[in-house]
């Protein structure tokens, strides 16, 4: 695959292996390279996206039997799809958000040991309260007002709806007549049961999705996703977090891990 460029880091202990020491799914693959410094998931906002990236394609490399690219040219397109279209550093910042360090350094790490392991479980432990989310512990108490101040932005909407402590029962409900004006109103409200109203999938309970296809404030609705082997065109439709030639599939570690390009 080529040498890696300077400062990705060089191969850990962790390199090769599985899990509690169980091998890698093929060991002709390129080691793990996720980096060696003790601080390197000791990551405040400006530096989440740098470290993101390169775990992700770290874990490409080395899961992927077919990457088709270098690792910096996957670090170029995820860097710039993680900075102008996810905005993490940008919503890390607003104080709204409630970024913390120690959830973050959790989350990385967490990361780091799925991906060298090219573990197929972190596409479900990404969807839990526990995984990335967690990083962005929020400031509004349930029940409390978490519109969005200022003028619209991706990244002021996205900081609002990680403003809610207690991310395991709550998230932020915008509601109005969307998409293209501002919320009427928002509020941390609890995540929602099958059929209620939603705007994203975090207003609605673990295991559903919010079918909002227009992104309309007020007409979402909280859905069960579908089973294996039923038609899909997004993966949160499907229960198992994965949708591959419009098909929902089980996850393995090609389609975890091959990142789309």
């Amino acid at each position: 695959m080529g040498p890696r460029p300077a400062g990705t880091g060089s191969v850990g202990p962790t390199a090769g292996a599985g899990i509690g020491g169980a091998p890698a799914l093929d060991a002709g693959l390129p080691p793990f390279d996720g980096g060696t410094e003790p601080t390197r998931n000791q990551v405040q906002p400006g530096g989440l996206c740098e470290r993101l990236t390169t775990l992700q394609c770290a874990g490409e490399q080395h899961c992927c039997t077919t990457a088709g690219r270098t690792f910096q040219a996957c670090k170029t397109q995820v860097m710039a799809e993680c900075e102008m279209q996810v905005f993490l550093d940008d919503i890390a910042m607003n104080p709204v958000a409630g970024f913390s360090a120690t959830h973050a350094e959790a989350t990385f790490a967490r990361l780091e040991q799925l991906a060298a392991a090219c573990d197929p479980s972190a596409t479900a432990w990404a969807a839990q309260p526990d995984g990335p989310r967690a990083m962005m512990q929020g400031t509004v108490a349930p029940s409390g007002a978490c519109k969005p101040m200022g003028l619209p932005s991706v990244a002021r909407y996205g900081a609002a709806l990680a403003s809610c402590t207690q991310l395991a029962t709550h998230a932020c409900l915008f509601m109005g007549d969307g998409p293209n004006a501002a919320p009427t109103s928002a509020t941390c409200a609890a995540r929602a049961d099958a059929g209620a109203a939603c705007f994203v999938d975090v207003n609605c309970k673990d295991g559903l999705y919010c079918a909002n296809p227009q992104m309309k404030y007020s007409s979402g609705r909280c859905t069960v996703p579908k089973a294996a082997g039923a038609t899909c065109t997004q993966d949160v439709e499907c229960s198992t977090l994965t949708c591959r030639g419009a098909v929902c599939v089980a996850p393995t570690a090609q389609t975890t891990y091959c990142i789309p390009h």
